[in-house]
């Protein structure tokens, strides 16, 4: 079992638990997970519906030239393309 699929029923016996009536903190207890990690995953699902992993952050992916060129503000844009005209790199 890889280690998300190990975290994915950690939360699904919490859901359960849940639905048996015990407490959050009852249910972190039991699974032997933190009290606060209990309280909030059972926030997340009254707010969500779920408790599915949030995403993962990371480093972003690198941008093209022109992407990152789409980003730019329309003033800057307009500099560099004058920049472009003129031959300057």
């Amino acid at each position: 079992m890889d280690g998300t699929s190990l975290f994915e029923d950690l939360r699904e016996r919490f859901c359960r638990a849940l639905d048996r009536g015990m407490s959050a903190r009852g249910a972190a207890r039991h699974l032997e997970v933190s009290a606060s990690t209990g309280v909030k995953w059972a926030q997340q699902r009254r707010a969500t519906g779920t408790l599915s992993a949030k995403p993962m952050g990371g480093r972003a992916r690198r941008l093209s030239l022109s992407e990152m060129q789409d980003r730019f503000p329309p003033a800057i844009r307009k500099i560099a393309q004058r920049i472009e005209a003129t031959g300057l790199e």
